[in-house]
């Protein structure tokens, strides 16, 4: 029998991570799973999120079931590299234009944001006939706000600096003053500009900038793992030659799961990112670390 892998997709959601998973289930001697968030550090933060009562019952359901699900997960990688199993830890992470990620993270969890779009829009006279003309004005309009805070802070990467150094996240005197649920949808914006430090580099204790790259591809092998970060937009092409390289052979087409287009309000929101709002935050986000590294 060969070496049993166990295959983490860790990754910040919204990168085709069930797809990811349902394609390593295929292979035999692979155990698949996904997490956003791992180790003890990360555990810790989820868990005073998932009690805090500013978190509403949609998300603390939601994130009370990974953290359990990601106790697990962690336990595992654990003893893995702690050479407590006889395990080899096969991790995957990517990376994803930071807009189109924003979107589509926006329309996966609509259930939870659509009263708060809505009370913005009557909050601010927005025009609209239907609660779908209701969503897209409120979108485009925090579009434009989130690119007006970003723009006053010098940047996205200056903005980090700025929070880090303790001077606040540029609320004041914009519309998302006051609004704590607002404001979560800001930070849900910027996830992707540090969630490689923040998180995977973090948890794993392996820095990017020592993976050997090709490409868009980066990868790394240590004695009790391997270690691969690809750009969603090249899994088609890239996933499977990187198995390869790993001796783990997958006939493509990769499955697919989980699309998003038919979703709530999927269409308002796919209207107000082709807005000009839209187009100048992607302009703001292609001057970022994290933009220049992936080329987005």
């Amino acid at each position: 029998m060969s070496q049993e892998i166990y295959a983490v997709v860790y990754q910040m959601g919204k990168v085709a991570s069930t797809s990811l998973v349902a394609t390593l289930a295929k292979l035999p001697d692979v155990t698949a799973v996904q997490s956003h968030f791992l180790g003890l550090d990360a555990l810790r933060d989820v868990l005073s999120t998932v009690v805090s009562s500013d978190l509403d019952d949609y998300f603390h359901n939601h994130q009370f079931g990974q953290l359990v699900a990601n106790i697990k997960v962690t336990h595992r990688i654990n003893r893995i590299m702690d050479g407590k199993s006889d395990a080899r830890l096969l991790m995957v992470s990517l990376t994803r234009d930071p807009v189109d990620w924003f979107r589509s993270s926006l329309v996966q969890d609509m259930q939870a944001y659509a009263p708060q779009l809505l009370a913005h829009a009557a909050r601010h006279a927005l025009p609209g006939d239907s609660e779908d003309d209701l969503i897209r004005a409120a979108l485009t309009d925090l579009l434009d706000g989130f690119g007006a805070i970003l723009t006053r802070r010098g940047g996205i990467d200056a903005h980090f600096t700025k929070r880090k150094q303790g001077l606040g996240e540029g609320f004041e005197g914009s519309p998302l003053q006051d609004q704590p649920a607002l404001q979560h949808l800001f930070r849900v914006m910027l996830r992707p500009y540090r969630w490689l430090e923040d998180h995977f580099e973090r948890a794993t204790g392996v820095m990017l900038s020592d993976f050997d790259q090709q490409g868009f591809v980066f990868t790394k092998t240590t004695p009790r793992a391997d270690y691969i970060v690809l750009r969603y937009e090249d899994i088609d092409d890239a996933f499977i030659p990187a198995l390869a390289a790993l001796g783990l052979q997958i006939s493509p087409p990769l499955e697919r799961e989980n699309t998003s287009q038919n979703k709530l309000f999927a269409k308002a929101a796919r209207d107000a990112f082709e807005s000009e709002a839209a187009r100048a935050l992607s302009g703001i986000a292609s001057q970022s670390h994290y933009a220049r590294r992936f080329n987005y």
